[in-house]
């Protein structure tokens, strides 16, 4: 990954683009995580009603991704990152002539 976390942020894309999704994953909490955990993440896809600016129909599940245990918050100036990227691409060509919503779980 040449430049995580960087790049085009798009609105809109067009039916045949091949989109590379992130997602921040955060870890709020004050304790670290156990060494051999796995933070599990789902990616969904829903249509969107343009008319109406609201979700409609049953979200879909198109990318999932596995991370290492992430850092606990800190706030001192050294600490590392308590987030880490998960990633997932969508092929948008299935989606002709519709709106998406995307979120994560």
């Amino acid at each position: 990954m040449a430049s995580p976390g960087q790049g085009p942020q798009l609105s809109t894309a067009t039916a045949g683009d091949k989109l590379r999704l992130q997602a921040r994953v955060y870890n709020y909490s004050l304790k670290p995580m156990p060494a051999d955990s796995t933070v599990h993440v789902r990616i969904y896809l829903q249509s969107w009603d343009t008319s109406t600016q609201k979700p409609a129909g049953a979200s879909v599940l198109f990318g999932e991704d596995k991370l290492r245990p992430i850092p606990p918050f800190d706030s001192a100036e050294a600490a590392p990152l308590n987030w880490v990227l998960a990633n997932a691409t969508l092929d948008t060509r299935p989606y002709q002539n519709q709106s998406l919503s995307l979120g994560t779980r």
